[in-house]
C-alpha cells in the first residue's frame, strides 16, 4: 500500500489511463526512444531505440510496434550494439573533426553522407559545388534557373530584389563560408553564419532583426531549391529561427500637423504635390514617381497606378503587389497634376519631372528631403522625426489610419494596394460605386487637412 494514500485511491490510481507508449531522448544519441506501458507493473518498461531522429517517425515505429508486438519486437541484442556503435562511432568521429556540432540532431542518413563526403575528399565538384559559387549563381538574374523559372511561370521576382540578394551573399557569406563545399553545410553552421551578423543592438552600424532575416531568407531560399533539385539530401535551413522584430512602429502626423505642414509655401511644388497625393491615397514614393499624364483619367477623375519607378535599374517595373490598380480622386487633384505635368520641359510624359534627365522622373529621394525640411519649420526637429519614425512612408500609414472604419477594409485593401492575395483575388477591379465611396471617403476625411476646405 502507498504510504498516505486509501485504499480506494489507490485502486483509482491503479486504474487510472496512462499513454501506451512515451517518447525520449538520450544525451548524445540522435535517435528517439520509445517506452511502452506494463499494464501488469504498472509502469513503463525500458526505452527502446526506434533508429528515428523524429517525434513523427518515432511515433509510427511505436504504433507499428504494438500492433505486431503489443510492445518492443524482439531483436538481435548484438545487431542492435553493433549499429548503435557503428553510428555513434561516426558521429563522435564528425564532431572530433569539427564537421558537427555535439547538440545537432541528425539524422542517420545525415551521419552517413557526411562521413562518406569527408572520406572521399569532396572530389565530385560537379554535385558537390562550393556553397558560395552556388548561392552567387542562383541570385544571378542573368543566368539563374530558379529566376527564368519563376519568370517562366508567370510569378513575380524582381531584378533588383534578385540583385540585392547577390550582394549580401557577397558581403556575408563569402567571408563566413569559404570553400565550403554545399553538401557539407549543416543546421549549426548556418545557425554560427546567422549569430555573427553584426546586430544594431551591438554595434550602431549594425544589422537590424529584419535585415539578419532577409540575409538568412536569401540563403535558405537557395537551399530549398537545391534540396528540391536533390542537390542535397535534406535542407539544413529548415530548422533555423528568425529574430523577432522589436522596432518601433512607422509614427505618422496628427491631423493639426498635416494642415500646418500643407499650409506652408514649399520650395518645390513637386515635392509638396508628391506629399499631398501620397497623404490622401497611400500611394507609395514610386509609384508617384512613375505617375505619367496618360495615367490620369479625367473625365472619371481617376488615378491609375500602372508602374513604380525602379531606383536601381531606372526603369518603371509593376507595383509592388503586382497588379494595376485604380483610385478615385478628388477633382482639384486632378488638375494640380494635369498642371504639373504641363510644365515638365521634357516630352517624355512625367508628371513628376526631373529637371535635368529628359527620361526619369525627378529622384524620388527629394520626396523624403523636402517633407523633412518642412517638418522642421512646423517644429519636428530632425531628432522628433526620427523617434517618431516619421517619414515619406509615413503618409501611406496616415492615408490608412484616417479612412480605416470609414470604409470596408475590403475597398480600403484595394485602393492603398496592401499585398493580400486573398483580397486581390476578391476584389480585382473597383465598380464606380465602390470608386465614388472612396472618393467621397478621403474628400470627407482627409482633404480638408491637405488641401484645406474644399467646396461640395
Amino acid at each position: 500500500m502507498t504510504v498516505g494514500v486509501s485504499p480506494a485511491e489507490e485502486k483509482n490510481m491503479k486504474n487510472e489511463e496512462h499513454a501506451p507508449y512515451s517518447l525520449t531522448t538520450r544525451k548524445g544519441s540522435p535517435f528517439i526512444y520509445v517506452q511502452f506501458w506494463n499494464e501488469e507493473l504498472q509502469k513503463y518498461e525500458s526505452a527502446r531505440s526506434t533508429g528515428k531522429t523524429t517525434k513523427k517517425a518515432a511515433g509510427n515505429v511505436a504504433i507499428a510496434w504494438l500492433k505486431e508486438f503489443n510492445g518492443p519486437p524482439p531483436v538481435d541484442r548484438k545487431e542492435e550494439d553493433a549499429d548503435r556503435v557503428l553510428v555513434t562511432t561516426m558521429r563522435k568521429f564528425l564532431e572530433k573533426k569539427g564537421l558537427v556540432d555535439k547538440k545537432e540532431n541528425l539524422s542517420t542518413e545525415r551521419i552517413l553522407h557526411l562521413v562518406s563526403l569527408h572520406l572521399m575528399g569532396e572530389t565530385f565538384e560537379s554535385q558537390n559545388p562550393v556553397f558560395t559559387d552556388y548561392l552567387l549563381d542562383f541570385w544571378d538574374w542573368e543566368s539563374s534557373m530558379y529566376v527564368k523559372d519563376k519568370l517562366d511561370n508567370g510569378q513575380r521576382i524582381g531584378k533588383q530584389y534578385v540583385r540585392s540578394n547577390q550582394q549580401k551573399i557577397r558581403q556575408y557569406a563569402i567571408p563566413f563560408f569559404g570553400s565550403m563545399r554545399i553538401k557539407s553545410v549543416t543546421t549549426h553552421q548556418l545557425e554560427k553564419f546567422k549569430n555573427t551578423l553584426p546586430r544594431k543592438t551591438e554595434d550602431k552600424d549594425g544589422l537590424s532583426a529584419s535585415s539578419i532575416n532577409s540575409i538568412v531568407s536569401c540563403v535558405g531560399t537557395a537551399l530549398a531549391e537545391a534540396s528540391r533539385l536533390g542537390i542535397i539530401l535534406e535542407n539544413p535551413s529548415l530548422g533555423m529561427r528568425k529574430l523577432v522584430k522589436r522596432g518601433q512602429p512607422r509614427g505618422i502626423l496628427e491631423s493639426s500637423e498635416v494642415s500646418k505642414l500643407f499650409a506652408l509655401s514649399w520650395d518645390d511644388k513637386r515635392c509638396k504635390l508628391a506629399s499631398q497625393v501620397a497623404a490622401c491615397h497611400g500611394l507609395r514614393a514610386g509609384e508617384i514617381g512613375a505617375l505619367r499624364i496618360e495615367d490620369i483619367d479625367s473625365d472619371k477623375k481617376v488615378i491609375k497606378v500602372n508602374h513604380s519607378w525602379d531606383r536601381q535599374n531606372r526603369c518603371l517595373k509593376t507595383p509592388k503587389n503586382g497588379q494595376a490598380r485604380y483610385v478615385y480622386t478628388e477633382e482639384s487633384i486632378i488638375k494640380e497634376l494635369i498642371q504639373l505635368h504641363n510644365e515638365n520641359p521634357h516630352n517624355n510624359g512625367f508628371i513628376f519631372w526631373n529637371l535635368d534627365k529628359d527620361n526619369e522622373p525627378m529622384n524620388l529621394d527629394n520626396f523624403r528631403d523636402s517633407l523633412q525640411k518642412m517638418l522642421l519649420k512646423i517644429g519636428l526637429s530632425k531628432s522628433e522625426q526620427e523617434s517618431r519614425k516619421i517619414d515619406f512612408h509615413s503618409w501611406r500609414h496616415f492615408s490608412n489610419s484616417m479612412l480605416r472604419g470609414a470604409i470596408p477594409d475590403s475597398l480600403l485593401r484595394q485602393v492603398i494596394g496592401h499585398n493580400s492575395q486573398e483580397m486581390t483575388d476578391r476584389y480585382s477591379h473597383l465598380s464606380e460605386q465602390q470608386g465614388n465611396e472612396y472618393r467621397n471617403s478621403v474628400k470627407e476625411h482627409i482633404l480638408p487637412f491637405v488641401l484645406g476646405e474644399v467646396s461640395a
